[in-house]
């Protein structure tokens, strides 16, 4: 997840329980920046590998299982 949205941790926690899918985004807003630094880490042996870059520049959050069963029932409603 990248943009404006990005920077809550409310909202990514909305979107993976909604998506049931977990969500990352960076830890700052420059994306382009940070895919160039990734880059220039992995290949001067800063990182390990990109999963390693990843793992240190990106928040995480993964579906909540009591709200995302909130928003599939809602989801229904809606539909």
């Amino acid at each position: 997840m990248v943009g404006g949205g990005a920077k809550s941790g409310t909202w990514r926690q909305i979107m993976s329980d909604v998506t049931n899918k977990p969500v990352r985004a960076p830890h700052m807003q420059e994306t382009g920046a940070l895919g160039a630094a990734t880059l220039a880490g992995v290949g001067a042996g800063i990182f390990k590998d990109f999963i390693a870059a990843q793992s240190e520049m990106y928040a995480s959050s993964s579906p909540a299982d009591n709200t995302r069963h909130v928003y599939s029932m809602l989801y229904e409603k809606y539909k």
